[in-house]
Order: structure tokens, then C-alpha cells, then sequence
């Protein structure tokens, strides 16, 4: 008998820890069968995994949380705030610069890492709600 695949799916649970591939096969005779594996994966490709995940919350994080998730992501990504810091009439972006800043010093990964714990910890309370 021989197998044929249909469809490869990849995905993740809603705690950005979990990443599957599901394999959809096809046999000669026409029967359907699937079967998960999970992939192990590195910091950077977790980090981009809770990007996703992140995207399908049933809620919107509260303003406090989008400022973590905002300053981690930005020091994970382009390290140190650099630039002039926004004026007082635009509140958000002051806000968005000074979480950001107050990350300096820290390590990419390590805010990668705080990244993927915050987006964890959002998704178990959607999962809860």
C-alpha cells in the first residue's frame, strides 16, 4: 500500500510552546489518516511562534500588557531606545518609548525570552476566560 500526502499543516498551541507539524496522508485505497509531531524549536523561532500566537487572542491584552509586549519585542529586536524621546502631547508614543527604554541593557534574548512568557501567560487566561 502505498501513501500519499495530502496536506502538511503546521501550528501552534495557544501557549506558544507547543508547534506541531499535522501530516494529512492519503493511501492507496483512499483512507485518510493524520499524525502530529512536535518540533523543537530555538529561541528565535519561539519568538516568532508567540508573534503569531499573540495575533489570536480572543481578547485584546490590556495597556499594560501591549507595553510589555511592545518594549520586550522592540529591545529583542532592535536593542537600546535610541532617538528623542516623544513630546507630552503624544501620550502613546511617550509611553511605548519609555517602557522601551526602560529595558536598556537587556540582553535580546532574555527579552525574547520575557516575550514568549508574557504571550504564554495571555494565552492561558484567554484559554480561562
Amino acid at each position: 500500500m502505498t501513501c500519499h500526502v495530502v496536506k502538511i499543516e503546521f501550528f501552534i498551541t495557544k501557549k506558544a510552546q507547543s508547534y506541531y507539524f499535522l501530516y494529512r496522508l492519503k493511501t492507496s485505497r483512499d483512507m485518510m489518516f493524520a499524525f502530529m509531531t512536535r518540533v523543537i524549536m530555538n529561541i528565535n523561532e519561539q519568538f516568532a511562534a508567540a508573534q503569531i500566537a499573540v495575533k489570536n487572542l480572543s481578547e485584546k491584552p490590556g495597556n499594560l500588557d501591549l507595553l510589555a509586549l511592545y518594549a520586550n519585542y522592540k529591545q529583542a529586536t532592535d536593542g537600546d531606545a535610541d532617538g528623542n524621546r516623544p513630546s507630552m502631547t503624544d501620550f502613546i508614543a511617550r509611553a511605548k518609548y519609555d517602557a522601551w527604554a526602560a529595558l536598556a541593557g537587556t540582553q535580546p534574548e532574555a527579552a525574547q525570552q520575557k516575550y514568549i512568557e508574557l504571550v504564554n501567560r495571555l494565552a492561558e487566561q484567554d484559554t480561562g476566560s
